[in-house]
């Protein structure tokens, strides 16, 4: 009888752990570099009862995404920004009484929904880990374990390259104006966004128009950077032998009245667009917003891409398929091939704003398969010059340096 009870339970678990109900990704081809997947997670025992305060952790193999925590209900739906080259996200889930699971989740890349049942076995003799602020969320998945209102933060980093008139009948070199955009989403031990912190720096400006950044996020403007060419003092930071002049830091907090369920939310980077000369906007083409952004359809090209935060930008008067010469076959297979196209540049077809940043890209390509004669000169050339610098010149760079450091790491 035990046998068989055992057996009957064994089949629950099997049974729900596996309830898979993912959508495909339709969405079409949309200049995207990043992919958008919602998770809808349901998280029981073997007799089917939810579990409150299960701990979800998303992963892939390059970094942390974001933590989760269910409600009473077992349930937490969120939503994620992943890079478009990662295809394999692991789910882990975690309770003080239950055994820990760990989902692998192939195929993101074909996803717009994961919706999944998970069940967690019973483990009396788990002992309980840390928990300083008694919010349910042990310490070392807490990212605030002193702050019993805040479990962890989905943050976003991101280049955004505007190209205003229509590039197909302009230079196409995308810098018009370069943005680096930091998005942070504090997230509540309820599984809901409290707090969004979003902060801005101009990295390059070409276009001849004066140029405002803004973000549209839930249905409400903000402005980010009133004027592009200001922050630069005159620089482009685009022409070739020009020093890279560093703009300030904006930071803007996001009004919110009440914490907002993170499934409701567009995800990050939301809406930020370029208005150029007072009208134009340039907006990316993937997100939703009231004015539609510039292709991708009857052979045009998007007015706006968004890339991981360490790219170097074509030089002025540079086609962006002159700096990026997988850039051509990624767009004209609709995005089915050379998804990392932004990882092999030309690199005297791009801005250095570095020594050290720009080692970053050239690591990246030589990866696969650069003379490393070539790349050990640069990388002597590189630590002469950096041994020269200034004080005063270190300081002005130090971000870039962290940047790339950071950035060679994770690859």
């Amino acid at each position: 009888m035990k046998n068989t009870i055992a057996l009957f339970l064994f089949l629950i678990v099997i049974i729900v752990a596996l309830t898979v109900n993912d959508a495909d990704a339709r969405d079409g081809f949309k200049y995207k570099t990043i992919h958008n997947v919602t998770f809808d997670i349901r998280v029981s025992d073997v007799l089917s009862n939810p579990i409150g305060q299960a701990v979800l952790r998303v992963t892939t193999e390059q970094s942390d995404i974001t933590n989760a925590v269910t409600g009473k209900d077992g349930v937490a739906a969120f939503k994620i920004s992943i890079s478009d080259t990662d295809n394999l996200v692991s789910l882990i889930i975690e309770h003080p009484g239950y055994d820990t699971k760990t989902v692998y989740i192939d195929g993101i890349q074909d996803r717009s929904i994961v919706s999944r049942t998970i069940c967690l076995g019973l483990n009396q003799g788990k002992k309980p880990k840390p928990d300083r602020d008694g919010d349910g969320v042990p310490d070392d998945a807490d990212e605030f374990p002193d702050d019993p209102f805040l479990i962890g933060t989905a943050h976003g980093r991101y280049i955004i390259v505007y190209e205003v008139a229509a590039p197909e009948t302009a230079d196409a070199d995308f810098n018009d104006c370069a943005a680096r955009l930091d998005i942070r989403e504090y997230i509540d031990n309820n599984n809901m966004i409290s707090r969004i912190v979003v902060t801005s720096r101009v990295l390059a400006a070409g276009a001849r128009h004066p140029g405002q950044l803004w973000i549209s996020v839930l249905n409400k403007e903000y402005r980010l950077i009133l004027d592009v060419q200001k922050d630069l003092g005159g620089s482009w930071n685009t022409r070739k032998g020009e020093a890279y002049f560093e703009g300030p830091v904006h930071t803007l907090e996001i009004p919110l009245e009440a914490p907002i369920a993170r499934d409701i939310i567009e995800p990050m980077p939301y809406d930020p667009y370029l208005v150029c000369g007072g009208v134009r906007q340039a907006h990316l083409p993937f997100v939703n917003t009231k004015v539609a952004g510039a292709g991708p359809h009857g052979g045009e090209l998007a007015r706006a891409i968004l890339l991981p935060a360490d790219w170097a930008w074509p030089y002025e008067g540079t086609m962006i398929e002159e700096a990026y010469p997988e850039f051509r076959a990624w767009y004209e297979t609709k995005g089915r091939e050379n998804r990392d196209w932004y990882l092999h540049p030309e690199i005297d077809r791009v801005y250095k704003v570095s020594p050290t940043s720009i080692l970053a890209v050239y690591f990246i390509k030589a990866s696969s398969g650069v003379n490393y004669g070539i790349l050990l000169g640069i990388i002597t050339i590189s630590m002469v010059t950096v041994a020269g610098i200034s004080t005063w010149r270190k300081r002005r760079y130090g971000e870039q340096r962290a940047v790339s450091r950071e950035y060679v790491q994770n690859q």
